[in-house]
């Protein structure tokens, strides 16, 4: 936002949590999107995370909607992107359509994140304190 002289600010009150509800996909935490995060880590070096690469993003997402209710967590490289920015933004336009939510967008990468009914993965309490 923007004051009346054209200088910047932030709305948000200090100390508040900020929480990025991405379409209409489940709201996180940072502490939850941390956790995905990490997640994703582990299950890249065991060779378990599902990934895809991303030309045409119309015809790839019934594939995203395949495996993101297999596996929960997906990571998508978009390859047709010129610019890191055009990468976010087709993201969460990706994200509103198979009704996930962004984890993180790293360069021209993005995971994806739709909790399944199988639960295969525990996020931490939004209200939980850290020790």
């Amino acid at each position: 936002m923007r004051t009346a002289n054209g200088a910047r600010y932030n709305s948000t009150p200090v100390g508040a949590r900020a929480t990025i509800k991405c379409c209409t996909g489940p709201s996180l935490t940072g502490k939850q999107r941390r956790h995905l995060r990490a997640v994703a880590g582990r299950l890249e070096a065991q060779q378990a995370l599902s990934r895809m690469q991303v030309a045409d993003p119309e015809s790839s997402l019934f594939a995203l909607r395949e495996q993101l209710a297999a596996a929960e967590l997906v990571r998508c490289k978009f390859v047709s992107v010129e610019k890191k920015s055009e990468a976010k933004q087709l993201a969460e336009v990706m994200a509103e359509q198979v009704d996930a939510t962004v984890a993180q967008v790293l360069g021209h990468t993005a995971l994806f994140y739709k909790p399944s009914s199988k639960r295969l993965i525990e996020l931490p309490l939004a209200s939980e304190s850290s020790a």
